[in-house]
């Protein structure tokens, strides 16, 4: 769980590194770690959705409250260590916030396989 939300962090993170700068190699190599984050999302998402298929109810359930708080705390954290750099590629706080819950739910579904909104 901890490497998805790092990965989606950065995303958001290198999304805004890439809108901040005029210098057209740093936006290559933006691009390059964007589409790396992703494909490693998606294989980090496709080997947790396993482990959960795995588990009882009971314990889906506790993993399920565990991930929301510590997918929202790290990226809380992730936001007061780097707000210059998300607000300089135009992210407010409401914006950065809006894409992490995005990022939370899409995982989410993607692991249960069920409505994820239920758990939000």
């Amino acid at each position: 769980m901890a490497v998805v939300v790092v990965e989606s962090t950065a995303q958001i993170f290198y999304q805004s590194l890439r809108d901040a700068t005029n210098c057209e190699l740093l936006k290559q190599i933006c691009n390059d770690i964007l589409i790396d984050e992703a494909y490693h999302i998606t294989f980090q998402t496709e080997r947790l959705a396993i482990i959960h298929e795995g588990k009882n109810n009971f314990s889906k359930a506790w993993r399920r409250i565990v991930y929301k708080y510590f997918f929202y705390a790290t990226s809380m954290l992730v936001w007061i260590a780097h707000r210059k750099l998300f607000k300089a590629g135009g992210n407010s706080f409401d914006s950065y916030s809006r894409k992490m819950e995005h990022k939370y739910l899409r995982t989410l579904k993607k692991i249960t396989n069920t409505m994820a909104t239920q758990f939000a």
